[in-house]
């Protein structure tokens, strides 16, 4: 179950992967065994939440299989595993300081098992995320790169993990305002997401966001308006917490508007504005 569980987490069906992994977490506490298997299960269990945007629940399910690991050291890959699913949570929650220490240990023991493994691909990327949201944008690009390479190394360019490091990126080149690298990666990891998962997924409209925003910040509104509002009713949907952040965006595309057109529509795009911040403030 835990296998199948994670083989639809990866497809990205959520809710069948969830329904799996609880109840091999039930067999688990029915025969009171807590192993690393169950510690997985746990770990497993706690990125779909996190995917499915329930924060609290997937925090409180890595820490328990977080704690696990830490008592059992001889365990150090299931250790960096752990981390790096945490020290990601943390960071969505905006634990900066505290994401990167995790991610940090985890990329010290998966770089003494090689430099080039997987894993410190993977952990790369997680960590380029948190230099970004410090502001460190320089270092975050040379580590979102390093990873792009690594997992390019082992992975086909229409996979998940690659559309991910270019979606990382892309977000990364448009704080650096380059804007044409920005759109040109973002619009890689579109197709790919769009290929593997389907046109209304979640991680689709996560991208399609990230695209409306480098639009705006071209000045291209309509084109802007098109990906942010096609994102929010991806989210909307699927009742997903993230909804929020089109509403932002799209806040920001009603202001941009209103500044460009001081006629009477004006104090309409500023309603506009003000309209979607306050759904996502009830968000």
């Amino acid at each position: 179950l835990v296998y199948l569980g994670n083989v639809y987490r990866k497809l990205g069906y959520y809710e069948k992967a969830r329904v799996l992994l609880e109840q091999s977490l039930l067999a688990y506490h029915k025969h009171s065994i807590f192993s690393a298997k169950a510690a997985r299960a746990l770990g497993y269990l706690g990125v779909v939440y996190r995917n499915l945007g329930d924060f609290k629940k997937a925090t409180h399910l890595m820490e328990q299989s977080f704690n696990f690991y830490k008592r059992t050291p001889e365990n150090k890959i299931g250790y960096a595993w752990i981390s790096a699913h945490l020290g990601n949570t943390y960071m969505i929650l905006g634990q900066y300081e505290k994401a990167r220490t995790l991610l940090e240990q985890s990329l010290v023991i998966y770089k003494n098992r090689s430099k080039e493994y997987v894993g410190v691909g993977w952990v790369l990327g997680y960590l380029g995320n948190v230099y970004r949201k410090l502001g460190h944008y320089e270092k975050a690009r040379a580590l979102l790169e390093q990873s792009l390479l690594i997992h390019r190394k082992y992975f086909s360019k229409n996979h998940v993990y690659i559309a991910a490091s270019l979606s990382y990126l892309g977000n990364v080149y448009k704080d650096l305002r380059d804007h044409t690298k920005a759109k040109e990666l973002l619009e890689k990891s579109l197709i790919v997401y769009q290929k593997t998962y389907g046109k209304e997924h979640i991680e689709t409209a996560r991208v399609l966001n990230n695209l409306g925003q480098v639009y705006l910040l071209e000045g291209h509104l309509e084109a802007s308006e098109q990906f942010m509002k096609r994102a929010l009713a991806i989210f909307q949907s699927k009742k997903h917490p993230e909804s929020y952040k089109p509403l932002e965006s799209l806040a920001d595309f009603y202001l941009k508007k209103s500044m460009q057109r001081m006629t009477e529509k004006s104090k309409d795009f500023k309603n506009q504005a003000i309209d979607s911040l306050k759904k996502a403030l009830e968000i």
